[in-house]
């Protein structure tokens, strides 16, 4: 924004909290944009998604990736009609290691109008959020920032667990998915072909 001659605030951050958000992921975000100077505000989305439920017929107590799932396209839909409506562009979160191994929802948080870490893997942005916490400019941004860093990587949107934490972790997926690739490798199921170019 300092680029741009533009304050800060111009910068709005949504937060959409819904059946899976926890107090500690909801609380970081706000304490985030407070620390940065942007504008905050919160969409509750429950209501809608529960209305799109009903729409679809979707069981509520099933817990699969309809009920994921409809939760990022609602809020893809709250956020592409914010920026129409204030004139702005929906800025992605999504990263390049979401998008290569297919945990982004079509039609929802793989949308944007600039994803601007689509070519940036999940552990440079983890670097990337150490490195700013370093430099922080205040003991607040820096403990936020670290925080969010010790925070499990999860969409949260399965419901949170009776204590309040987070009940979905990416971690524990994608340790199930590499090791059953690799036995799948190891054992000749998946052949893998190199291929050097140039």
């Amino acid at each position: 924004m300092k680029q741009l001659g533009r304050p800060t605030t111009d910068v709005l951050a949504v937060t959409m909290p819904c059946f899976g958000t926890t107090k500690r992921t909801r609380s970081n975000a706000e304490i985030l944009c407070d620390e940065l100077h942007v504008s905050f505000t919160e969409i509750d989305i429950a209501a809608t998604v529960h209305s799109h439920f009903r729409d679809i017929g979707q069981d509520e107590s099933v817990l699969d990736v309809t009920y994921e799932n409809g939760q990022a396209r609602v809020r893809t839909l709250e956020l592409m009609d914010t920026a129409n409506r204030t004139g702005g562009l929906v800025v992605g979160t999504g990263d390049l290691s979401e998008l290569a191994l297919g945990w982004a929802t079509y039609n929802g948080d793989h949308m944007s109008m600039y994803g601007v870490n689509a070519g940036v893997p999940k552990t440079l942005v983890r670097h990337l959020v150490r490195y700013e916490a370093d430099i922080a400019a205040t003991p607040a941004l820096k403990e936020v920032l670290l925080d969010i860093l010790d925070t499990p990587v999860s969409p949260e949107l399965l419901p949170a667990k009776d204590n309040g934490e987070i009940a979905q972790r990416t971690e524990d997926l994608v340790d199930l998915f590499y090791e059953t690739y690799a036995e799948s490798v190891i054992n000749g199921a998946i052949q893998v072909n190199v291929y050097v170019v140039g």
